[in-house]
């Protein structure tokens, strides 16, 4: 997905059909580690109930770098 022109990767959970048209639940990482920490999260029990996100943050796992430092910050 592309958000302010930066490709940032995700990874999402096989949620029930039924679960499709609701909220997501955003799965976030810390810094220095990717998406796929929530992988066991992704494949268990909530991500069977819910439809999960995992995102990559900018520079982090199959995201693009962060087109500038500020990018690396928490509200970045």
């Amino acid at each position: 997905m592309k958000i302010d022109g930066q490709e940032i990767a995700y990874l999402e959970s096989p949620a029930r059909q039924d679960s499709r048209d609701s909220r997501p639940v955003i799965l976030r990482s810390r810094q220095l580690t990717s998406a796929r920490t929530w992988l066991p999260v992704k494949a268990g029990d909530l991500g069977q109930q819910f439809r999960c996100l995992a995102p990559d943050l900018p520079g982090h796992g199959q995201s693009e770098p962060a087109r500038d430092r500020a990018g690396y910050s928490l509200p970045g």
